[in-house]
């Protein structure tokens, strides 16, 4: 699967149906300054039955390592899910996998794209013909050691283009690619090939046939990178991810907003944060994000953060999702979605413990717009079980 290159493992992702200048930053807090702390080690048992029932849930894959980095519900009511297929670790080859199913989670057909070498599907979307564009990495093709690559599909998910974006270093495409007023598409994720130096964020805007149209770079000659990319509604685009301090070494949080060329407008990292995951725009034009936070006062590995900001990105609210006793014991959420009535979907792994993958349950918590706790569902067996993404259905 993808090279774990950035200190953040691979999740594999379970669709749930009616339920993942220059630039300074600065650690702005620690934990005793982070406010609504829920104080448990084990969530809120009251809250935990409250959530939504099961209506179904599917298994696809061999014997080898198969994920899901992403979900869509598409136009016919079915679902499409993009990852990677047949790899030998969760690091090492396999090809791109892209699958689709019916409204049950029947599978109706499943395409793979790659070559000799790790090729990875992240993010997807339908586009307006009924096919499907891809956001991915690649180090069978393209100009380098990995590269980010674009596959575009007809509806039945057979190849009509791809392309290729980076150069002779590391150049990674994430999990969203949201299209643009003029039809085209935006790729986020980093670059080793251009930019200040180290790792810098990247943002590549391409047209309706995978074209670059411009590409810029963000950061400094630390280390920066971009999970997601999101289209605001004054027409530009918010990003997160992390950069790192470098007097420090240690990682923040890193939210970057750009008018519709890229330029920045304006950035804001978030202590005591590692990294942020997840970002979206809220009704009243401010933004909702989720990050990971290194957990040096109740015991834990990391917990979950959750910070509502204004429109400017500055915080109005945060809240702290305790890891479970232990030194060794981790929860991160990785995705989060609005509802159509305000509140928020968040999804992701909890009761993990390291090394990652030896165990955690699938964690799904739903919080109003005032950031208080709905309900919460915990599902797993005794081995891993986690999401990475979590997509909101028609019938809600």
């Amino acid at each position: 699967m993808k090279k774990n290159l950035l200190g953040k493992k691979i999740f594999t992702t379970i669709i749930i149906v009616a339920l993942f200048a220059s630039l300074v930053p600065s650690i702005r807090g620690t934990f005793k300054e982070v406010n609504d702390v829920t104080s448990n080690s084990d969530h809120h048992p009251t809250l935990v039955g409250k959530g939504p029932e099961e209506q179904w849930n599917v298994t696809f894959g061999g014997n080898k390592y198969d994920v899901f980095f992403s979900v869509q519900a598409t136009a016919d009511g079915g679902f499409i899910a993009v990852g990677g297929k047949n790899a030998s670790s969760w690091d090492i080859g396999g090809d791109c996998w892209l699958v689709k199913t019916d409204a049950n989670g029947n599978m109706q057909w499943n395409r793979t794209f790659g070559g000799t070498k790790t090729d990875n599907g992240h993010g997807i979307i339908q586009t307006s013909d009924g096919g499907y564009i891809l956001s991915a990495i690649t180090e069978s093709y393209g100009a380098g050691s990995v590269d980010a690559w674009v596959i575009k599909t007809d509806a039945l998910g057979n190849e009509q283009w791809n392309r290729t974006y980076g150069g002779v270093g590391y150049d990674l495409a994430e999990k969203t690619i949201p299209q643009t007023s003029d039809g085209g598409f935006l790729i986020t994720g980093s670059t080793i090939s251009f930019g200040a130096g180290g790792r810098d964020g990247w943002l590549i805007k391409i047209n309706a046939t995978g074209a670059e149209e411009w590409n810029k770079t963000y950061g400094s000659a630390n280390n920066e990178h971009f999970w997601e990319v999101h289209v605001t509604s004054d027409g530009g685009y918010i990003m997160i991810g992390f950069v790192e301090n470098s007097s420090t070494k240690h990682r923040d949080a890193w939210v970057v907003k750009t008018d519709d060329t890229g330029n920045v407008q304006w950035e804001k990292t978030y202590g005591p944060a590692n990294q942020g995951l997840s970002i979206q725009q809220t009704p009243d034009h401010g933004y909702v994000l989720v990050a990971e936070v290194a957990d040096t006062v109740f015991g834990g590995y990391l917990n979950a953060w959750m910070v509502k900001t204004d429109e400017d990105g500055n915080e109005e609210w945060t809240k702290l999702f305790i890891t479970p006793q232990g030194n060794n014991r981790f929860a991160v959420l990785h995705n989060i979605q609005l509802t159509s009535n305000g509140d928020y979907i968040l999804t992701g792994v909890t009761n993990a413990e390291l090394p990652v993958y030896s165990k955690g349950d699938l964690w799904m918590t739903k919080i109003d717009a005032a950031g208080n706790i709905l309900w919460e569902k915990i599902t797993g067996g005794s081995a891993y079980d986690s999401t990475y993404t979590v997509s909101v259905t028609s019938d809600g």
